[in-house]
């Protein structure tokens, strides 16, 4: 995910300078606020998909499948938020945003341990083998709890740039992952293993860049890029092992905030 290490990279870049842009003029305003938005999921991925039996009856059984892409998917949240009086470039929002990216049947490759007489490869005892298979995985839900650090552009320069006020942000994200199913197929066609439903919560990165535009004193329009990723492991998807997966989202979003106080 080179797009990803690289966004990862520019948010502190970008939070300088809208630092010091901050420190060289604060006639900005407090300001508490809410706000709706809708936009879409993209370029994800279920990365680094393991499984690894465990005792009495997996013992000693594992299996990897290679990463399969996400479906774009539309995305919705909402969001509250506070920028502060002794400093009004520098804000805090707790915001809430779901997807339901699934991955269509798609080529992966399927490396594994398995004991004898398994469906997939036709051994007589405990062999590691590298196959080719399809996979797929229905996602029922993908929520992201954002607890961010936000900072914004100065007033002056927002009066400059015609009403437009860049902003940026870091933060923790409580990741909670609801899948129907993971699917696996044999090379033939003629054997697949379906995961139970299950899900997971785990925390992560989260990060956004955007941009308001002021309408009125109150209300504000925005459009803005996010990131997150999280690492996923449960017992659910297979009672027999325990399943681990990464995944990772890329979404942009538009909405308006309402600016209740200020």
């Amino acid at each position: 995910m080179k797009m990803a290490r690289y966004f990862k990279k520019l948010i502190p870049c970008l939070m300088t300078a809208l630092l010091l842009a901050g420190g060289l003029s604060t006639t900005a305003q407090a300001e508490t606020y809410v706000g709706a938005s809708v936009g879409a999921s993209f370029g994800g991925g279920i990365d680094d998909l393991q499984y690894t039996g465990l005792p009495p009856a997996a013992a000693g059984l594992s299996a990897s499948v290679t990463d399969l892409e996400l479906d774009a998917s539309t995305a919705w949240g909402v969001r509250v938020g506070h920028y502060f009086s002794f400093l009004p470039w520098l804000g805090v929002e707790f915001q809430w945003y779901r997807r339901q990216p699934d991955a269509d049947r798609q080529s992966a490759t399927l490396t594994a341990t398995l004991a004898p007489g398994n469906v997939f490869f036709p051994v007589v005892g405990p062999v590691t083998a590298t196959v080719p298979i399809t996979g797929s995985a229905i996602v029922d839900n993908m929520d992201t709890f954002g607890f961010m650090f936000n900072v914004r552009a100065p007033e002056d320069m927002v009066e400059n740039w015609g009403g437009i006020e860049p902003y940026v942000g870091v933060g923790l994200a409580i990741n909670s992952i609801d899948v129907e199913e993971f699917r696996l197929t044999n090379a033939a066609g003629t054997v697949t293993t379906v995961s139970a439903p299950g899900g997971d919560v785990d925390a992560g990165f989260l990060g956004q860049v955007g941009a308001n535009y002021i309408i009125n004193k109150r209300l504000k329009a925005f459009g803005e890029y996010k990131y997150t990723h999280a690492n996923f492991t449960s017992t659910q998807w297979d009672p027999t092992g325990q399943t681990e997966v990464d995944f990772s989202d890329h979404s942009v979003m538009f909405g308006l905030k309402f600016t209740l106080f200020e």
